[in-house]
């Protein structure tokens, strides 16, 4: 019976290894016993398959790969030139294992670049890229782009190979969503009409302290003026954004609630999001700087800064008598806190300065540009000299975020109470 798939005469399969129509394998390959080999595959040269391997459909091997037993690799997998797989986690000459080794999975589509290494036990997720070079040293997500030794998660990945932007749309029509961590393709009506249902209480104030920008079954955004703490000091009757949200909540539905997402400090004014159940907290919390697209301040501070634009790298620390924040140039142990501004004007010894942020630290803007010799207006906390607005002059102006339930990027902006 005539071969469907096609052996160059250096290559070597043993009895007993079963090899798909269509598939190709090159020179000085060794296919051994027990093997199987999808349909449509591509070996190059100097390609061992080991025994009891599994390999799936339309995969793709390059030069100078081993694929021993326990590994196993689904449909459309590529593997680059030189790429390493192992099988057992102690090698040792002398305390064989018998057969007894380590399974490795490569899923559906997932990449392996030239001479990267995944080491046995773990499995790499469906479209996953892996760099060049890399080392995989634990399971690798779906469509996670990995580089790096160890390999590290640097971003994601398209089902085409291209990397996604932070909007999660891909140039070819893909569009994705990330929840609970975990990345997959929306559904085609989802990306075509990925809007949620407003619930129609947007403008509504509340308590005359906080405003409703939006509002659905999952979550709220509101502006919230200054003055009004996020949630309780401790104080009994305290009016806070979370009681008057609770209460808002509880009167539209029986057993209703909200959950604190973030915060801003109680002189702080402008956007704030609370979510309506605690899964969507989660959501948004485990994956905040992935679902946070923009945030954005305005502040008016004291001075004017050296350059009209600028990055502020530093690390911060609480003094947990004061509970005041400090700022070092250096890594002191802290936590790493970056902020961008912009010089928008400046006079009679203020600045207007729009305020992107990086990271989310507690005080973060407050006590950067206090460590500048720029303290932000009003605050005497941070060393600030004068008050000209009667409040601390910083409002949270802009917001966007991807929603954590259906993927859709919402965007909110409020306009700053001050001005120069």
């Amino acid at each position: 019976m005539e071969k469907e798939y096609f052996a160059h005469e250096s290559s070597y399969i043993d009895e007993g290894a079963e090899i798909g129509a269509g598939t190709r394998i090159w020179h000085f390959c060794h296919i051994q016993k027990g093997a199987v080999i999808g349909r449509d595959c591509s070996l190059g040269q100097n390609v061992n398959i080991g025994c009891n391997v599994r390999i799936g459909n339309g995969v793709r091997i390059q030069n100078n790969v081993s694929v021993y037993e326990g590994v196993e690799l689904e449909d459309k997998v590529f593997c680059g030139p030189s790429c390493v797989f192992t099988n057992v986690t102690i090698p040792r000459a002398g305390f064989p294992v018998n057969g007894n080794y380590t399974r490795t999975l490569v899923k559906e589509g997932a990449s392996l670049g030239a001479n990267c290494t995944i080491v046995c036990g773990h499995t790499v997720g469906k479209c996953a890229m892996i760099a060049a070079g890399a080392v995989v040293t634990h399971d690798v997500g779906d469509y996670a782009l990995m580089a790096g030794v160890p390999a590290r998660q640097t971003g994601w990945v398209c089902e085409c190979g291209k990397k996604l932007g932070r909007d999660l749309r891909c140039s070819c029509g893909r569009v994705y969503r990330l929840s609970g961590g975990v990345l997959s393709q929306a559904a085609a009506e989802e990306a075509a009409h990925p809007s949620v249902k407003d619930s129609g209480t947007a403008g509504k104030m509340l308590a005359g302290r906080l405003r409703i920008i939006y509002e659905d079954k999952w979550l709220i955004v509101v502006d919230k003026k200054y003055g009004l703490p996020t949630i309780s000091t401790g104080k009994s009757g305290e009016l806070t954004a979370y009681s008057i949200l609770y209460d808002h909540v509880a009167r539209a539905s029986r057993g209703g609630r909200v959950f604190i997402v973030h915060r801003l400090d109680r002189d702080t004014s402008g956007l704030l999001v609370f979510a309506k159940d605690e899964q969507t907290k989660f959501m948004l919390q485990e994956d905040w700087n992935s679902n946070v697209l923009e945030r954005g301040y305005t502040a008016v501070v004291e001075g004017r800064p050296e350059k009209p634009d600028g990055r502020i790298v530093s690390w911060l620390k609480e003094n947990p008598k004061s509970l005041k924040m400090s700022s070092s140039p250096y890594d002191n142990g802290g936590k790493e806190a970056i902020t961008e501004y912009h010089l928008v004007s400046s006079r009679n010894g203020l600045s207007l300065v729009d305020i992107k942020l990086e990271t989310g630290r507690k005080n973060q803007i407050r006590v950067q540009f206090s460590a500048m010799g720029h303290p932000v207006a009003g605050d005497r906390k941070y060393d600030a000299a004068t008050n000209p607005f009667g409040r601390l002059a910083l409002h949270a102006g802009s917001l966007s975020f991807r929603h954590p339930r259906t993927g859709e990027v919402l965007s909110f902006s409020s306009p700053a109470p001050f001005r120069l």
